[in-house]
């Protein structure tokens, strides 16, 4: 969803977010004349599958900083995990090669399993203020923040 259609749904009450969800997944959906909602199914689809794999703790996947990047730009194009090791946390590295180039860092930062989002080259995605600190090998980075 747009921050636009985001807006426009918390303004609503619930009888307006039921029609709204109705038509968010209605104008998603690639076969209209079928009665099936497929953009709504694969959703579906990718949740259960963040739950699964990125749910941590009492976290929920779909709650995790992997899990909302997975739901927001889909299966990377690439991914490296590299584990802990003497001096140096755990780290996932994700790249996307579609819209010039896209990468994101999740580390294990506290050593408790749970990977939040440390770095980013996507300007609108919240990234700690520190995350140089974290970064101990200059290759990691492969797509700059401008």
């Amino acid at each position: 969803a747009s921050e636009k259609e985001i807006t426009q749904y918390n303004s609503l009450d619930s009888k307006g977010k039921h029609n709204f969800l109705i038509n968010f997944w209605l104008k998603r959906d690639a076969t209209p004349n079928n009665n099936k909602l497929e953009a709504l199914d694969e959703f579906i689809k990718s949740v259960k599958f963040v739950n699964a794999q990125y749910s941590s703790g009492h976290e929920e996947g779909y709650k995790s900083a992997r899990g909302k990047v997975y739901l927001k730009y889909g299966s990377p194009d690439e991914s490296m995990i590299i584990p802990m090791s003497e001096g140096a946390k755990s780290y996932e590295n994700w790249i996307y090669y579609r819209n010039s180039g896209m990468q994101f860092i999740f580390m294990d930062i506290k050593g408790f399993g749970k990977y939040e989002l440390l770095y980013t080259n996507v300007e609108s995605e919240d990234i700690p203020a520190n995350w140089e600190s974290y970064i101990h090998d200059d290759n990691m980075i492969q797509f700059y923040r401008d």
